[in-house]
This record gives structure tokens, C-alpha cells and sequence, in this order.
């Protein structure tokens, strides 16, 4: 991100990176589980 001078670009990039953390999210929230194996270490 150092290497990115143009603020638009660094907005843009910013944002991707926001949508795909939300993504990855709703897709963990939907593998099923239970909590008897939630915290199994």
C-alpha cells in the first residue's frame, strides 16, 4: 500500500479489501456447526 501514491487507487483498494473480508465472513457464517464442536481445539 506504500507503493500506491493515487488516493483513488488507495480508496479503491481499501474498499475490495473490505467487501472481500465481508465475504469471506458470510462465508464462514454459513459452514454449519454446533456448539459442542465450536470450541474444539
Amino acid at each position: 500500500m506504500d507503493e500506491v501514491t493515487d488516493p483513488a487507487d488507495q480508496d479503491a483498494i481499501v474498499e475490495v479489501a473490505g467487501v472481500i473480508f465481508g465475504l469471506f465472513a458470510e462465508m464462514f457464517r454459513a459452514i454449519p456447526h454446533t456448539r459442542e464442536i465450536a470450541h474444539v481445539g
